[in-house]
C-alpha cells in the first residue's frame, strides 16, 4: 500500500477545502461543504454544485462542531461535579465551553437560516406548511363529526 500517497491525497484534498475537517458519523465535514470519508482509501467529495445541497453539507459541519463542543462541556461539567472542589481551573474552562458551545450554535442557526433562504428551502417550507395546515383542517373536520351525536 502507498501510504504517503494515501497522506499526500488527504492532505492535498484536505488544503483545497480549508482544513480543520470535523468527524460526522463515518464522514469528515468540511465548512464549504466538501466531505471525505473516515476511511483512508474511501471517498473524497468535493462542496456539491447544487447551493441546497452544499448548505445542507455546511449545516452538517456546524452541527456536527457544536456536537462535539456540547459533549466536551457536559463531559468537564460532569467531571467538576464529582470533584470536591477546583484543582486547576476547571470553572474557567467551563466557562470558555460554554461560550464554545454558545458560537456553535449561532453558526448553526447561521447555516439553517442560509439553508432556509435558497429556493429550494423556501419550497420545502411551503410543503411543510401545507402539509401542517392539511393535518389541521383534518383534525378540526374529525372533531366536528365526532361532535354530531344522536
Amino acid at each position: 500500500m502507498d501510504v504517503g500517497g494515501v497522506k499526500q491525497r488527504i492532505a492535498e484534498f484536505d488544503a483545497r477545502n480549508g482544513g480543520n475537517p470535523v468527524h460526522m458519523g463515518n464522514w469528515w465535514r468540511y465548512a464549504n461543504g466538501a466531505v471525505r470519508e473516515v476511511e483512508p482509501m474511501g471517498a473524497l467529495i468535493d462542496p456539491p454544485g447544487d447551493e441546497y445541497d452544499r448548505l445542507r453539507n455546511v449545516l452538517n459541519y456546524h452541527r456536527a462542531r457544536l456536537n462535539h463542543a456540547v459533549k466536551d462541556f457536559d463531559n468537564l461539567k460532569e467531571r467538576l461535579m464529582m470533584s470536591a472542589c477546583d484543582h486547576g481551573n476547571g470553572i474557567d474552562r467551563l466557562k470558555e465551553l460554554q461560550s464554545i458551545v454558545s458560537e456553535r450554535s449561532k453558526a448553526v442557526e447561521d447555516a439553517k437560516a442560509k439553508l432556509a433562504a435558497t429556493d429550494q428551502g423556501q419550497a420545502m417550507e411551503r410543503a411543510r406548511q401545507q402539509d401542517a395546515d392539511n393535518r389541521q383542517r383534518a383534525t378540526d373536520f374529525r372533531g366536528r363529526v365526532k361532535e354530531i351525536r344522536i
